[in-house]
C-alpha cells in the first residue's frame, strides 16, 4: 500500500491528505513532501510531524528524493528483530491453520519435529498429542524449559543431541539418562571433552561427523575407530583428504552430493556416484547436456533445484520423474494449476516448499498428504511472507525515521540544528489550548 502511494497521482495523494486534514503544498517542488506526508500521516508523532512541516524540509527532499536510496538506508535498521517479528507472525498463522483444522489427519509425531513448532505452541496446547521424545531435540527447547516443566516426559536420550544442551548441563545432571550416542553428535561436544572423558562410551560413528572433529584430530589419534564414511559428511572434510587417502572407506555418494563440477573434472580417478551428482545443487542443466557419458539419474535430477519448469517443458523426451518433480522448489502452485495434464503427485507436492497453508485452505478438495504437510517447513513460502512483512514494516515504521534522521544531519551541516530543536520543541498555539 505504502509503496503504491509513492506512485499515486497528485490528485490521489491530495485526496488522502484532505481526508485527514493534512495541509497540501501546492508548489510543484512539494509533491514529494505531500507523498511523504501521505505515507506517514498515521505514524507521525508531534516531533516528526514538525520536522516534515519545517520549511527547509522541502529543500532537503528535493536533494534527497531517491526512494531506492532511502530504502537502502532503511536496511541499516534492526533487520534481525524485524525478521523475527515477521517469522513469529507467520508461525502464528501457520499454527492457527493446524489448530483450526483438527479434523485433518495431522501427524503429530512428525509435527513435533517441525522446526516451526515453538515452546509457546506446545505449552498453550497441551491437548495436542505431542511426541515429547521427538520434541526433546527441537531447537526451541532449552534447558530452562526442561527444568521448569518437570511434569513433561522429556527424553534425555534425544535431549542429548539438542544443540541447547551443553557439557556443563550434562555434568551437573549426571543422574539423568543421557545418551552417549546422541551426545557424540551434539555440536557442543569438543575433542577436549572427549579426551578428558575416556570412560564415556562415545559413539565413534556419530563423533566422526561432529563438526568439532578435524582431520588432524583423526590422524593424530589412530587408536580410535573413526568412521570415514561418517567423516565424509563432516564440514571439515575436503577433497584433498580423500586424494591423499584413497583407500579409506569414504562415502562417495555424500561426497558427490556436495562437490563442485570443477572438482569432478579435476579428479577423474575418483569413483563419483551418479545418484549423488544428479542431486548435487552445483549441477546445472548445461552440465547434464554436455556430459551425456555420465549416467544421470533423472529420478534424482527431477528434484534438483537447478531443474526449472522451462527445462522440463523444453525437453519432454527426457525421462522426468513427475512425482519427484512435484517437490522441486522451482515448481510453484501456478505451474501446477496451469498444467493439469501433468500427473502431479500430491504426496510429494505437499512437501514442496512453495506450498502455503493458504493454498491448502483454498483447495480443500485436492489430495493433500497431511503427513508430509506436517513435515513441510514451508521454507520458501515462509521467507516470502517475511520479506513482504519486512518491506511493509520498513515503510511503515522506518521511512520517516530515516528521512528525519537524514534531515537532522542536513540541518546540522547548515549549523541550524539548535534552531530545528527549538522549532520542534516549541508547542503551537493550537497545542497549548
Amino acid at each position: 500500500m505504502l509503496k503504491n502511494i509513492w506512485n499515486f497521482t497528485e490528485t490521489e495523494t491530495n485526496e488522502i491528505l484532505l481526508k485527514h486534514n493534512i495541509p497540501i503544498k501546492n508548489k510543484i517542488k512539494n509533491k514529494i513532501k505531500n507523498k511523504i506526508n501521505c505515507m506517514m500521516l498515521f505514524k507521525m508523532n508531534k516531533f516528526e510531524l514538525k520536522i516534515i512541516n519545517h520549511h527547509k524540509f522541502e529543500e532537503f527532499l528535493l536533494n534527497n528524493n531517491n526512494l531506492e536510496e532511502t530504502t537502502e538506508l532503511i536496511e541499516e535498521y534492526d533487520k534481525t528483530s524485524v525478521y523475527q517479528k515477521g517469522k513469529k507472525k507467520w508461525e502464528e498463522e501457520w499454527f492457527d491453520f493446524i489448530k483450526n483444522n483438527p479434523d485433518k489427519p495431522w501427524y503429530y509425531n512428525i509435527l513435533s519435529e517441525n522446526p516451526n513448532i515453538t515452546w509457546e505452541m506446545v505449552k498453550n496446547n497441551p491437548h495436542i498429542p505431542w511426541n515429547y521424545d521427538i520434541l526433546s531435540i527441537n531447537k526451541h527447547i532449552t534447558w530452562e524449559i526442561v527444568k521448569d516443566n518437570p511434569h513433561i516426559p522429556w527424553s534425555y536420550a534425544y535431549l542429548s543431541a539438542n544443540p541447547n544442551i551443553t557439557w556443563d548441563i550434562v555434568k551437573n545432571n549426571s543422574n539423568k539418562k543421557w545418551s552417549n550416542y546422541h551426545l557424540s553428535r551434539n555440536p557442543n561436544i569438543t575433542w577436549d571433552i572427549v579426551k578428558n572423558n575416556p570412560k564415556k562410551k562415545w559413539n565413534h560413528r556419530e563423533l566422526s561427523a561432529n563438526p568439532n572433529i578435524t582431520w588432524d584430530i583423526i590422524i593424530n589419534n589412530p587408536d580410535i575407530p573413526w568412521c570415514y564414511n561418517s567423516f565424509t559428511s563432516n564440514p571439515n572434510f575436503n577433497i584433498e583428504i580423500i586424494k591423499k587417502n584413497p583407500d579409506l572407506n569414504w562415502n562417495y555418494y555424500k561426497l558427490s552430493l556436495n562437490v563442485t563440477w570443477e572438482t569432478v573434472l579435476d579428479n577423474p580417478n575418483i569413483p563419483w556416484d551418479n545418484f549423488g551428482l544428479s542431486g548435487n545443487s552445483n549441477i546445472t542443466w548445461d552440465i547434464v547436456k554436455n556430459n551425456p557419458n555420465i549416467l544421470w539419474e533423472y529420478d534424482i535430477l527431477s528434484y534438483n533445484q537447478n531443474i526449472t519448469w522451462d527445462i522440463v517443458k523444453n525437453n519432454p523426451e527426457e525421462p522426468w520423474n513427475y512425482r519427484n518433480l512435484s517437490q522441486n522448489p522451482n515448481i510453484t502452485w501456478e505451474i501446477v494449476i496451469n498444467n493439469p495434464h501433468i500427473d502431479w503427485d500430491y504426496d510429494y507436492l505437499s512437501f514442496n516448499p512453495n506450498i502455503t497453508f493458504e493454498i491448502v485452505k483454498k483447495n480443500p478438495n485436492k489430495a493433500w498428504n497431511y503427513k508430509t504437510l506436517s513435515e513441510n517447513n514451508f521454507n520458501l513460502s515462509r521467507e516470502e511472507y517475511i520479506k513482504k512483512f519486512i518491506k511493509e514494516y520498513y515503510f511503515k515504521e522506518c521511512l520517516l525515521k530515516v528521512m528525519s534522521k537524514r534531515f537532522m544531519n542536513y540541518m546540522e551541516d547548515y549549523n541550524d540544528i539548535e534552531g530545528l530543536n527549538k522549532y520542534c520543541n516549541t508547542p503551537k498555539e493550537s497545542e497549548m489550548e
